[in-house]
């Protein structure tokens, strides 16, 4: 299935609990103001993968954590939907992916996001609800837990320590 996808970078250390991939989709027209990613907003074809491509890179990481983020993950629903599968296939269950969607209309339109990944970052990024904890980009982000309840309560409760991870001349985040 054709995906547009930003980059895949690993090990990283910024979006999730311990070492592990991450995924970044293209295409956003949510816009958050302030938003750190909006090299990923714009949708060209130089940006145009398939799910396969992306399954062989994440069998090359030999990594077994996942973190998705974007551009806009659900704006590409039915290839999110595709790799999730196809990365639970192959027993990876440690899966967030963050969305700048509400998580009533995720929730209400692609239920299917339940059984395939463990926790949920939803809600627009608001530059002026600051917040503490180092895995949401803003106070009024949610965080809903799906499975893996006990790996992801502790790291919902870190806070910011303020290093920056930088691969291959790309910051990546503050962890």
């Amino acid at each position: 299935m054709k995906i547009y996808i930003n980059s895949i970078l690993y090990p990283i250390k910024t979006l999730g609990p311990r070492e592990r991939i991450g995924i970044w989709f293209q295409g956003c027209s949510i816009g958050c103001k302030g938003c750190m990613s909006k090299h990923t907003w714009e949708t060209d074809d130089k940006y145009l993968t398939t799910t396969n491509e992306i399954l062989k890179e994440i069998k090359k990481a030999e990594l077994k954590r996942i973190t998705i983020s974007g551009g806009e993950p659900f704006q590409q629903p039915k290839a999110l939907k595709d790799i999730l599968e196809k990365i639970k296939k192959l027993g990876i269950t440690d899966i967030i992916v963050y969305s700048g969607m509400p998580k009533t209309k995720i929730l209400k339109e692609y239920p299917w996001i339940q059984n395939l990944c463990g926790l949920l970052i939803s809600e627009p990024f608001m530059e002026s609800q600051k917040t503490e904890l180092a895995w949401k980009g803003s106070d009024n982000q949610i965080a809903t837990v799906f499975n893996n309840k006990n790996l992801y309560q502790k790291f919902l409760k870190e806070k910011k320590n303020k290093k920056l991870q930088i691969i291959e001349n790309t910051i990546i985040g503050i962890y």
